[in-house]
């Protein structure tokens, strides 16, 4: 039983046919986006900055989670014109 979850997680990140893989890590990719949007919406957890709730502070550093959003639209949309 070990052995073909192992087998199984290598396959996840390490596969054969590449074509196969990517699809999986762009949704990765866009869902932990929405959850970076959602957690900005948390009092506290959100900071206010020019009057818009739209950063994260993390361990002293801010990130705007937008950035990520957009990548994960772009790359989603390009595997949908692909």
């Amino acid at each position: 039983m070990l052995a073909s979850i192992l087998k199984n997680s290598q396959n996840f990140l390490f596969p054969d046919n590449l074509s196969q893989a990517i699809p999986v890590h762009l949704t990765i990719i866009f869902i932990f986006s929405i959850i970076l949007l959602l957690i900005v919406l948390i009092p506290g957890v959100g900071v206010v900055r020019g009057g818009a709730r739209s950063w994260i502070s993390i361990l002293g550093f801010s990130i705007q989670p937008s950035e990520f959003m957009k990548l994960g639209i772009i790359l989603n949309f390009e595997r949908m014109i692909l």
